[in-house]
């Protein structure tokens, strides 16, 4: 999915913040979660929330919707992109993850 940034001119930043292992339950496997997340965005600015569970395959979720995982896995990682003309303007403030564990 392509960013709008409204007519903005110039090249945007992009800056990516992910977690090294965020939840790791070994035995047990993650198959699905729900992220949620404090943003602030200054206008024509985005973010994209990611999830993964072997840091290899990110799968974009939306915050506060349920994802289920195409690769479910025993260790669990998230993934902010922040896109934008915003600069230290925008950003994210917390992240939280709840999994689903069988």
């Amino acid at each position: 999915m392509p960013y709008d940034f409204g007519g903005s001119s110039g090249w945007p930043t992009v800056v990516v913040g992910e977690s090294v292992v965020f939840m790791k339950l070994p035995g047990r496997t993650f198959t699905a979660a729900t992220l949620n997340a404090t943003s602030v965005l200054i206008p024509g600015d985005a973010v994209r929330y990611y999830l993964s569970t072997d840091a290899s395959h990110w799968e974009e979720v939306s915050p506060g919707a349920l994802h289920v995982f195409t690769t479910p896995g025993s260790s669990l990682y998230w993934r902010a992109v922040l896109v934008g003309y915003g600069g230290s303007s925008s950003y994210v403030s917390l992240i939280k993850v709840k999994p689903v564990v069988v």
